[in-house]
């Protein structure tokens, strides 16, 4: 088998809901990523997932798990619980560094100018 030195591409990416309110609860958002490379996702280095706000901890997330496709191309989803003490605010997202079996990787976040999209996250906690 030949290398390559592609890094895994993304595509599809998706959050919901976008806006959540912990004040009396916990709520859970949902981040959901297209995930494609030629020779294949290294599936042993699944990457997780967090929320950012700056001046505030992270707020991190379960590690993907594949919900449709093939380590080639696979659909890849992840949930983060958002604690009831969660500083308010636009917290952006990050999917994480995914590498290819041949150790190429690249990076998926969102929410601030110049990176991959703008999708962010609004809590409030009222």
């Amino acid at each position: 088998v030949e290398t390559e030195s592609d890094s895994p591409t993304f595509s599809n990416y998706s959050v919901s809901p976008t806006s959540v309110d912990v004040s009396s609860a916990s709520a859970t958002v949902t981040i959901t990523i297209t995930v494609a490379d030629a020779s294949g996702i290294d599936e042993g280095d699944i990457p997780g997932t967090y929320l950012g706000l700056s001046g505030s901890d992270n707020i991190p997330g379960s590690s993907f798990t594949r919900i449709s496709g093939d380590d080639k191309n696979g659909t890849y989803s992840s949930v983060i619980t958002i604690p009831t003490d969660a500083p308010p605010g636009e917290y952006f997202t990050c999917a994480g560094y995914w590498r290819d079996i041949w150790g190429n990787r690249a990076g998926y976040c969102s929410g601030t100018a110049g990176w991959d999209d703008d999708t962010t996250v609004t809590i409030t906690n009222d």
